[in-house]
């Protein structure tokens, strides 16, 4: 679930809240993945940027409970962030500088914050690497991950 918090009018932030399995947001990324995403209208976020990240860094996992999943290459994201113009610094700036207001539609706007919620989660173990769960108490050590800051939009 997402919880928007305001900070004056420009700035939204992002938090994370629990879902019951983590396996989700992989699933929600490989779907994403398969199936691209809805052209983008002159108001709506850049996602040709998201897709060439997700083409880039979402390979082929392994088999969990019968169901072959991808998964996010978060070694290979590591290294290319060092770049400030690698596809993972280049989606951080556009969610910064984009105003989710402008969004015209429900639709566009569940899809908008569905992705923002899965860069967010890249994000948290990104900023945390090396890590084995998002859940790790090297993200938070006293508490789950889920209600800290760690992004800022528009």
């Amino acid at each position: 679930m997402l919880r928007i918090l305001t900070e004056g009018v420009e700035n939204m932030v992002l938090s994370l809240k629990p879902i019951a399995y983590v396996a989700l947001v992989v699933i929600l990324l490989a779907g994403m993945w398969i199936n691209g995403f809805p052209h983008a209208s002159a108001a709506n976020f850049p996602y040709s940027t998201y897709q060439q990240f997700l083409d880039r860094y979402v390979v082929p996992g392994e088999y969990i409970g019968g169901i072959k999943v991808n998964v996010v290459d978060y070694d290979a994201i590591q290294r290319d962030r060092v770049s400030p113009e690698s596809l993972y610094e280049k989606i951080l700036r556009q969610l910064l500088n984009f105003d989710p207001g402008n969004l015209q539609n429900k639709e566009e706007e569940i899809a908008f914050w569905l992705n923002a919620y899965n860069i967010g989660a890249i994000k948290m173990v990104i900023d945390h690497y090396p890590v084995d769960s998002i859940r790790s108490t090297k993200i938070n050590w006293l508490k789950n991950p889920w209600n800290k800051k760690i992004l800022t939009i528009g």
